[in-house]
């Protein structure tokens, strides 16, 4: 008798036992398998800190040593029909999206198409020149660390409001032209090209138009092509691209929903038929409207982490990664307008912290790179070392009380950032940092654990008879499965889970056996 049945009908018989060897196997699970307990505590904090940050509901993700050691999906994707936040759960993630569109602008500088300190007028078919300093050429460099003097002018916004949702949008020209329906004296600041840091949404505007005059493909279309689909991303700049509208999470402000409020109705936005490439690529929100999961971001982390290959596939060289993750622009005091001590170092769309006291400080003694979001509620956070390769994925789609979110306590980021950085720190860092590894394959007493996907059952066979607990954990820590009742047959047979990741572990009073299982039927 080798079925799940065996153990049903020994329960009762070793009731008594199971009291007093309960303890036991918990002592084994912490002593010799602490990521798990580890990660049922982080999932544990994760909830508590979006209860009492009052969060519609948030991903959290930390990648270590090239996979996803731990994931975390809470609460809402919408309140009106209380979908849930899953693996798949997009979000429109803000301004991570200038990471994006800077990778993506570095695929065609492979291609040999432009170099970094090349004026951007020579490409753009309009000059982009600044009033005070008409004999400074303007770089793409300029453009990605925000050193180029554009600023977030009033005429800016009167464009971009312009820009969405219109079949015939306003052209680059009519905002950057003196004397253009949108030029306004704001748009430019009063420092010299080159050397003044001012973060600035319109800077990857005009990136997104060079995507599209240099590579002759809308840029939407471009990024989804060239870099979204090696990827195996399924989100988008473009939100009629996204296949299941009911995977995107609506954003909130006081429990008010503010973007992405379709109900599971997908959008009808405009005819963009006749629209011209190159003449505004502002209308796909390259600064703030990607929308993606939080496993998708970990694919694109993987990317920057592992110098530009994917799955074996060479989408950026190393040599560029490098360039979009070295400082290009180091704050020193009067050089820039660092945020409220956030940006004291940018590389190219890529923001570098520097741990500043009461600054970019996530964990303490690593520096990251990366880029942090916040638009209509959401907060968002992607940030990795390479080092040490490891890093975080921090989503949420907003808030449902009244209280806002709170300035930091010891850094420029949130009091819920900082919370969530500091859980990650106290459960998973130390493990990821020290090269911990879940122990398989012992002791030496030979056990098989394998699927077996024409009949839909995984099987655990060898010499089991001093194992007491066999139980089953998800990837993120869950208890999937437990059968307390040996001691066991030579061969279990037990109804496959779906695909995914598994930790099996057999417990006995003087051994225990982990394994990793990967089910794939």
């Amino acid at each position: 008798m080798n079925t799940t049945k065996l153990f049903i009908t020994r329960k009762l018989k070793r009731h008594q036992f199971l009291l007093d060897y309960s303890s036991y196997c918990l002592l084994c699970f912490t002593m010799l398998f602490p990521t798990i307990f580890q990660a049922q505590n982080f999932e544990s904090e994760i909830t508590g800190i979006a209860q009492s940050n009052q969060l519609v509901g948030v991903s959290v993700l930390f990648y270590c040593d090239n996979e996803i050691r731990e994931a975390v999906y809470y609460g809402k994707a919408n309140l009106n029909n209380y979908q849930d936040i899953s693996s798949n759960t997009k979000y429109r993630i803000a301004s991570i999206s200038k990471a994006v569109t800077a990778t993506a602008l570095m695929i065609l500088f492979d291609q040999n198409t432009f170099e970094l300190d090349d004026p951007v007028s020579d490409f753009l078919g309009t000059p982009l020149v600044h009033p005070g300093f008409p004999g400074t050429d303007i770089s793409f460099r300029m453009l990605l660390n925000h050193t180029s003097g554009l600023r977030d002018s009033d005429g800016y916004f009167d464009f971009l409001a312009d820009s969405y949702n219109n079949a015939n949008p306003p052209t680059v020209a009519q905002l950057i032209t003196t004397g253009g329906p949108y030029y306004d004296a704001g748009l430019w600041g009063n420092q010299e090209p080159g050397i003044y840091f001012n973060y600035s949404n319109i800077n990857f505007g005009i990136i997104a138009t060079l995507i599209e005059k240099i590579s002759g493909e809308r840029f939407d279309l471009f990024v989804q092509h060239n870099l979204l689909n090696p990827l195996g991303i399924t989100g988008s700049f473009n939100v009629e691209l996204i296949d299941n509208i009911s995977d995107l999470a609506t954003l909130y402000r006081n429990g008010n929903p503010q973007v992405d409020n379709y109900n599971g109705v997908p959008p009808v936005l405009a005819d963009l038929s006749q629209y011209e490439i190159g003449s505004n690529g502002f209308i796909f929100s390259p600064q703030g409207g990607l929308r993606v999961s939080a496993v998708e971001l970990s694919y694109l982390m993987q990317l920057h982490l592992q110098d530009g290959s994917f799955n074996g596939q060479q989408i950026l060289k190393p040599e560029t990664i490098e360039l979009l993750h070295n400082p290009s622009w180091t704050y020193t005091g009067g050089n820039g307008n660092n945020y409220y001590n956030l940006f004291n170092q940018w590389g190219l769309g890529f923001h570098r912290t520097t741990n500043q006291s009461q600054g970019d400080i996530l964990f303490d003694n690593f520096n990251m790179i990366g880029h942090p979001g916040e638009a209509y509620g959401l907060i968002s956070d992607w940030y990795f070392e390479k080092e040490n390769n490891f890093g975080l994925v921090f989503l949420t789609n907003g808030y449902y009380g009244n209280n806002n979110y709170q300035f930091g306590n010891y850094s420029a980021y949130y009091t819920v950032e900082e919370a969530i950085f500091t859980a990650v720190k106290d459960h998973l860092l130390d493990n990821c940092l020290s090269g911990y590894v879940p122990i398989e394959d012992t002791p030496a007493t030979a056990i098989q654990i394998y699927p077996e996907p024409a009949a839909s059952f995984l099987f655990v066979e060898g010499n089991l008879e001093n194992y007491e607990c066999l139980k089953i954990y998800s990837i993120d820590g869950k208890l999937v499965l437990s059968m307390p009742w040996g001691p066991f047959d030579s061969k279990i047979q037990i109804q496959t889970l779906q695909n995914g990741l598994y930790f099996i572990q057999m417990e006995g009073k003087e051994s225990v056996f982990i394994k990793k299982v990967t089910i794939n039927h």
